[in-house]
């Protein structure tokens, strides 16, 4: 069964005590990267590498449950050969079988929780065989947010037993994931409504716009054509395609998909 990760009160009041006067060791730099990679491809090696600061990490594997009740990858890195093998089986079947995923099942929306799994613990062979034992992995901590959209969750793994590296430092990371991916997930689905939103946006990203420039190119980013914004503004069809060109050259675009490129996503 796995092991529940939890902080007891009278334990925390102690270790704020003790530490009150020590120097944080919660690294912001790390985690402002965090946030920001969140939507990039190398996400993965990323996690991984601020993971292995604080403690023996050699692999991690990020998922989602919002497309259903199978494991959506969203995220993953090893030191390990062969883990996209090992990603792809435990999403296709052996989550079934993991501890998580009963701890997971009685978690109601809106609550965390946290889980430290051993080898040892690991009852379907086959699981073990493959995601443990082969890999040489001894243990895995993993952490899960249940949001009104579904699940995330991430692992983290060591082929050195979990009582060598269970640490705060550790805990933050993860919570400092499962936000960022959150948050990053939540602004994907919620589509800009209005011309307003695209031009403050714009004028946050490329300030060297003039106010005229900006509406042009956030009407042309909002799927606005040059007709439509001639007639919204008030100009002529041609002082638009002007405005767009010289948006442009001003930043080395060839189109707006450029600028939206820029935009936070």
């Amino acid at each position: 069964m796995a092991r529940r990760v939890v902080i007891r009160a009278k334990d925390k009041e102690a270790s704020s005590r003790q530490n009150s006067n020590a120097e944080s060791t919660l690294d912001c730099d790390a985690m402002a990267i965090l946030i920001n990679a969140a939507t990039e491809p190398n996400f993965g090696a990323i996690l991984l590498n601020a993971a292995q600061r604080v403690a023996p990490i050699d692999e991690i594997y990020v998922f989602d449950t919002w497309a259903g009740t199978l494991p959506s990858l969203i995220a993953s890195s090893s030191e390990i050969s062969n883990q996209h093998i090992r990603a792809a089986e435990y999403a296709k079947r052996f989550y079934r079988f993991d501890s998580m995923t009963n701890l997971r099942l009685g978690t109601a929306p809106g609550r965390a929780i946290a889980a430290r799994i051993d080898a040892s613990q690991i009852k379907l062979g086959e699981y073990r065989r493959t995601c443990f034992d082969q890999p040489g992995i001894c243990a895995k901590l993993s952490y899960g947010f249940h949001a009104s959209e579904g699940w995330i969750v991430a692992n983290f793994y060591s082929r050195k037993g979990s009582h060598e590296w269970c640490s705060t430092e550790l805990t933050d990371i993860a919570h400092t994931t499962l936000s960022s991916i959150l948050g990053a997930k939540r602004r994907a689905l919620k589509p800009l409504t209005s011309i307003d939103e695209w031009q403050l946006l714009l004028s946050r990203v490329a300030p060297e716009l003039t106010r005229r420039e900006a509406e042009v190119c956030a009407r042309t980013i909002a799927g606005q054509n040059a007709a439509q914004i001639a007639d919204e503004l008030g100009i002529s069809r041609t002082s638009v395609l002007t405005y767009r060109q010289r948006s442009y050259r001003r930043y080395g675009l060839s189109g707006s998909n450029g600028f939206r490129s820029m935009l936070p996503r």
